[in-house]
């Protein structure tokens, strides 16, 4: 198993056991996304050291992902609201630009999101710039589903 999969094990595994895709009151999401990001940033540093969790990618602008695997050339990034209509592809992307222009072997960017998240980044627009990001810059977007409970 490579280090990023075991990653996004971990992810899976904390987003089922916090039920993190359940709805909750104003303010509650953040609170459980909070404590499972603290949660798998602890597993993940303890079994693959701190410079995997939230790393500085980029002197200038002092941006992190969530997630960096640099012997595999991956970067995580854990959006539990993917599937919403915010800029995460964008946003990430960019984050991942800087940091290869600050000489970081990334040739992977993973999103890891919550039930439904592939279906919307298959609309138009983020394939647009999917296609954009692997012709240009030789960069492949994957976006990981995460499950609601365990599927045997």
């Amino acid at each position: 198993m490579t280090k990023t999969q075991r990653i996004l094990d971990l992810i899976q595994e904390a987003a089922i056991s916090f039920r993190v895709f359940e709805r909750r009151g104003p303010g509650e999401g953040n609170r459980i996304t909070n404590q499972v990001m603290a949660y798998v940033n602890r597993q993940v540093r303890q079994e693959f050291g701190p410079e995997t969790v939230e790393p500085v990618l980029g002197a200038d602008a002092r941006q992190t992902v969530d997630f960096y695997v640099r012997e595999e050339g991956t970067a995580i990034e854990v959006e539990f609201s993917l599937r919403n209509p915010y800029p995460c592809l964008e946003k990430d992307a960019l984050k991942v630009l800087l940091a290869i222009d600050n000489g970081h072997p990334i040739h992977t960017l993973i999103l890891a999101g919550d039930p439904g998240c592939q279906r919307r980044l298959a609309a138009p627009a983020p394939m647009a710039i999917m296609r954009w990001l692997r012709h240009r810059h030789n960069l492949e977007v994957k976006v990981v589903e995460l499950q609601n409970n365990h599927i045997v």
